[in-house]
């Protein structure tokens, strides 16, 4: 009895440390501070790099100075025109960031305030 209790015990234990791990080193998807636009940078694929005066990066990406919007992404283009309607008149944005691509933060939507 003592046997099988301690091995319930040990599978537990086991079971909870690797969940930690793995929610420790797993970034969460989210909404980035809401600023207005510091850089726009569009890229050569089609696609554009962003940044604000204080950046955020929940998903742990190599480089978090510049969020990223792909040129591949469903509603790119729609994102695109909201990010730089924010930009040229001054507006706050948010992006929500969910994952990396490449190295960046990968926006995935943007609300701007009106």
């Amino acid at each position: 009895m003592h046997r099988i209790l301690n091995r319930k015990l040990t599978g537990l234990l086991f079971s909870l440390v690797a969940g930690l791990v793995f929610s420790l080193g797993a970034g969460a998807a989210g909404w980035s501070p809401g600023q207005v636009l510091k850089n726009v940078y569009p890229t050569s694929t089609g696609g554009a790099l962003f940044s604000f005066e204080t950046m955020s990066d929940s998903e742990g990406c190599a480089t978090s100075n510049w969020y990223f919007l792909s040129a591949t992404l469903a509603g790119n283009k729609n994102i695109m025109a909201t990010a730089l309607t924010a930009a040229a008149t001054g507006k706050v944005i948010t992006f929500y960031i969910s994952g990396c691509d490449g190295n960046y933060p990968r926006i995935t939507n943007a609300i701007m305030d009106i």
